[in-house]
């Protein structure tokens, strides 16, 4: 039986990193691959090579960073447009999730290709947010312009993502927008939570509130770390910290130097899921342009205390939730730490739909 050709596009894999956007596409593939065949094209963060990659329910195609290497980049280039040539002869749909690497096939795609564009952050507010020299807007239009010329709809992971966005571009105002959180698959995610094993014995009984991030300035890790230590809040409870990026390396000599701050760095996604099981909470102090949080989304699921900063999309993702609290980093104290609920208005509007992950991918594919 033919089965249709499903086009993904995003900046990374959970092949190389953990987490984030690319979290969301694995689980589009565990709904999909039955329906279609999958191709997923990303950087190559490992190294200067043109990879195709096969696994069990999709083909990973692995495309060398130009920063890196630019010779690299130009010798496989030509090899890399045939394939998406011939992956899109026939009926397909291309799914987008970052502008980049989509980027430098988006000339080469046919009119009448079934297109869709996933927005997963306010993509102008991250760049500029650690960047001394800004980032212009008309850049930034001309960018979704190209990208997202030919897209049926342009989905966003959030109400905070859109507004944001659309004051960020005035290119997407006269767009087909919708809202559609399509990052975290429940049922599969309980079912990843129940086959975990490994030892509580082995992480302090699970005596720890755990901080899985990207480790970025936007995040908010170091800032929320260097505030721990000044109020000597280390010295009563431990904190394990997962996660890379530009601030790993500060983010882990802070942590050999003082008590009680574990730094893991980059794990896998079976020891990430065992570890928000069991530990005392989650924390997640962004600073600026958080999307949705898949982790908040994860820690709900799971019942566990979310300290944050209710930044961006975190208001939606922990919407109705009682088992949270809200901080500021001068207001940090003990007592933060010390579980108790939220009580709502009964009244009270939530942006959260009750409705599960495969019925939300309804709304927007026809499976």
């Amino acid at each position: 039986m033919f089965k249709k050709k499903l086009i993904l596009f995003n900046s990374a894999s959970s092949v190389d990193l953990v987490g984030g956007s690319q979290r969301s596409i694995d689980y589009l593939i565990v709904n999909l691959h039955k329906i279609y065949d999958i191709y997923y094209f990303c950087w190559n963060f490992k190294n200067n090579n043109f990879e195709i990659l096969k696994f069990k329910n999709y083909t990973l195609l692995k495309i060398p960073h130009p920063k890196n290497n630019f010779i690299s980049f130009l010798k496989n280039f030509p090899g890399m447009i045939k394939i998406f040539k011939n992956l899109t002869k026939k009926k397909s749909i291309l799914w987008v999730h970052s502008p980049l690497p989509f980027f430098l096939f988006s000339f080469l795609v046919n009119k009448n290709l079934e297109q869709l564009y996933s927005v997963h952050g306010p993509l102008l507010t991250e760049i500029n947010y650690t960047r001394s020299r800004k980032i212009n807007s008309y850049l930034l239009n001309f960018i979704y312009k190209i990208v997202t010329h030919n897209s049926k709809k342009i989905i966003f992971n959030s109400f905070y993502t859109l507004t944001t966005s659309m004051n960020e571009s005035e290119f997407l105002h006269n767009k087909n927008l919708t809202i559609n959180e399509l990052l975290v698959d429940e049922k599969y995610f309980n079912k990843e939570v129940r086959l975990s094993n490994f030892s509580k014995k082995n992480f302090h009984n699970g005596n720890f509130f755990i901080i899985p991030r990207r480790l970025v300035k936007r995040t908010g890790v170091h800032l929320f770390l260097k505030e721990v230590i000044k109020k000597k809040i280390n010295l009563k409870f431990k904190f394990y910290i997962t996660g890379e990026g530009d601030e790993e390396a500060i983010i882990k000599d802070t942590c050999n130097k003082h008590k009680n701050l574990y730094f893991l760095g980059s794990i896998d996604q079976n020891l990430l899921t065992f570890l928000l099981k069991i530990s005392k909470g989650v924390i997640i102090p962004s600073i600026e342009a958080e999307g949705y949080c898949i982790v908040a989304k994860e820690a709900r699921l799971l019942n566990k205390y979310v300290i944050h900063t209710n930044q961006g999309g975190l208001r939606e993702s922990l919407a109705g939730y009682n088992l949270q609290k809200i901080f500021k980093f001068n207001e940090l104290t003990l007592k933060t730490f010390q579980k108790s609920k939220i009580k709502f208005n009964s009244n009270s509007y939530f942006f959260e739909k009750n409705t599960s992950f495969s019925e939300r991918l309804k709304e927007i594919l026809i499976i």
